[in-house]
């Protein structure tokens, strides 16, 4: 049984919680492919919720998230985008939902909102996945530009 959910309106984008939302085509060769790889993953990551996006069924969903590739996987964390994956690298989406999953159980006395993380030791003050776009990454998760 999948536990996968399909999105086609802003209105069911996922607001609370972990959530990992995979935007596909039908045509697209790598989303077909990734697809039951995808729906496995939901089914040994419970703490995070599966969707999918049909992004030519949900355009107005696809280009508020600025998807220009398929498949791109979004990593959301209370609703707000915290990573971003395109293409159908399968050990990168297992490697961030790991992260994702971690990122629950720890509590940092930053604004999650806006990025911005107190005991981050680094010179831009971000976490990787949130407003670094290089995602250029050092071991304590802060950007490195």
């Amino acid at each position: 049984m999948s536990l996968v959910n399909y999105i086609t309106s802003l209105e069911e984008f996922p607001t609370t919680g972990l959530a990992v939302v995979d935007f596909y085509a039908d045509w697209c060769g790598p989303c077909k492919r990734l697809a039951p790889i995808f729906d496995e993953l939901s089914k040994e990551h419970t703490a995070i919720k599966f969707y999918k996006v049909n992004s030519d069924e949900a355009e107005e969903l696809a280009q508020k998230y600025e998807v220009q590739a398929l498949p791109t996987i979004l990593f959301l964390k209370e609703g707000e985008v915290v990573s971003m994956i395109r293409g159908a690298n399968v050990q990168a989406i297992k490697d961030e939902l790991i992260e994702l999953e971690k990122s629950s159980e720890t509590n940092t006395s930053g604004d999650s909102a806006s990025g911005q993380v107190d005991d981050c030791p680094c010179s831009t003050n971000i976490t990787c996945g949130e407003k670094c776009e290089e995602k250029v990454c050092n071991e304590n998760g802060c950007c490195e530009k």
